[in-house]
C-alpha cells in the first residue's frame, strides 16, 4: 500500500462515502465502488484480488491508485473510479440451431432443447445499445450457436453498428470481432464477413477424417471433414486473421489410438494450426 493511501481516512454516512486526507486535510466524496476499493487495498488485498472481486481491470486500478495518489498529495479531489468497466469478452449467442448433429453435443443439435431459432435485429440492436451503455470499452465479441454462420446477417449488423458508433465518435474504440463456427458455411457471404470485419476464429474439428467423421456429421449422418478442410482453405489466407482449432477428445480417439498430442501434431502437420484438444464431458467424468 502507498504511503499516500496509508493517510486516507474512510467514512460513510447514510449511504454517503467520503475519505479524508489526515496530511492536507482534503475532504473529498466518493461514489461506493471507489470505496470499495480503497477499503479492500487498505485491507491488505492485492490488486488482483480486488481485481477479481470488483470485476475491475487491474490495469483500472493502477491508474486510478496513481491518479488518487497525485490528488491527494496535492489536496484535491480524486477521479472516481469509473462507474463503466472494460470487459475484455462478450459472447453474442445469435443462433439457436445448428447445421450438425454431433453426436457427443451437449445443446441438442444447437437447440439446447429449446425452440430453434435466430437472434432478430431488433434484438442485436438492444444488445449493442446495452453494450455501448454498460461498458466504456469492449475487447473482444465473439458470435456464437449453434452455428452462427446461420445468421450472417445479425453478425454484419452487430459489426457495422459498432463501427459507425466508432465512426460518429460515440465510442472510441472497435472491438475484435470473432467467431466459433464449424467451418461448414464457407459462401462468399460468409468468407467475405469474415475477411472484412474478424481478428480470430476457431474451427471446430476432432482430427483427420476417419475419427471426426465418426461423431462430426449433419443431419443426414454425413460427416463434415471435407467441408471443415476446404473452409480451412479459405480463410487461412486471409491477413490480419488468427485461426485456431478446437477438438473434442472422445472415447472414440482413444479407442483408435488417438492422443492428444497426436492430434496436436495432426493439425500442426495438415494445416499448420494451433489450438486446444478438450475432453468430452462425459468421458471425463469417467476418468
Amino acid at each position: 500500500m502507498t504511503r499516500q493511501l496509508e493517510n486516507i481516512h474512510l467514512f460513510s454516512i447514510k449511504g454517503e462515502y467520503a475519505f479524508f486526507d489526515k496530511n492536507t486535510f482534503a475532504l473529498s466524496s466518493l461514489n461506493e465502488l471507489s470505496f470499495k476499493v480503497i477499503s479492500m487495498i487498505q485491507e491488505g488485498k492485492s490488486i488482483l484480488e480486488v481485481s477479481m472481486q470488483t470485476g475491475i481491470s487491474v490495469n483500472d486500478i493502477e491508474n486510478f491508485v496513481s491518479h488518487l495518489d497525485t490528488k491527494v498529495s496535492l489536496g484535491e479531489s480524486m477521479q472516481e473510479v469509473g462507474e463503466k468497466p472494460t470487459i475484455s469478452r462478450i459472447t453474442l449467442h445469435i443462433s439457436n440451431d445448428c447445421n450438425l448433429r454431433c453426436k457427443y453435443c451437449y445443446a441438442s443439435g444447437g437447440s439446447y432443447q429449446t425452440k430453434r431459432g435466430l437472434m432478430s435485429e431488433q434484438t442485436a440492436k438492444q444488445v449493442v445499445e446495452f453494450c455501448i451503455e454498460t461498458f466504456a470499452k469492449i475487447e473482444n465479441i465473439v458470435f456464437f450457436g449453434g452455428e452462427p454462420f446461420l445468421n450472417p446477417h445479425i453478425i454484419e449488423y452487430v459489426c457495422e453498428e459498432f463501427l459507425r458508433l466508432y465512426q460518429a465518435h460515440i465510442i472510441d474504440y472497435l472491438p475484435n470481432f470473432g467467431a466459433i463456427t464449424n467451418g461448414m458455411l464457407y459462401s462468399e457471404k460468409t468468407i467475405g464477413l469474415i475477411e472484412r470485419y474478424f481478428s480470430f476464429l476457431t474451427i471446430s474439428i476432432d482430427g483427420p477424417k476417419d475419427i471426426n467423421d465418426l461423431n462430426r456429421v449433419d443431419r443426414f449422418g454425413k460427416g463434415s471433414y471435407e467441408h471443415i478442410r476446404q473452409f480451412i482453405s479459405k480463410v487461412k489466407v486471409l491477413p490480419k486473421l488468427s485461426l485456431r482449432y478446437e477438438a473434442t477428445f472422445t472415447k472414440q480417439h482413444m479407442d483408435m489410438g488417438y492422443t492428444h498430442q497426436k492430434l496436436k501434431g495432426f493439425f500442426l502437420s495438415e494445416f499448420g494450426l494451433e489450438g486446444d484438444v478438450v475432453t468430452e464431458h462425459n468421458l471425463e467424468k469417467k476418468i
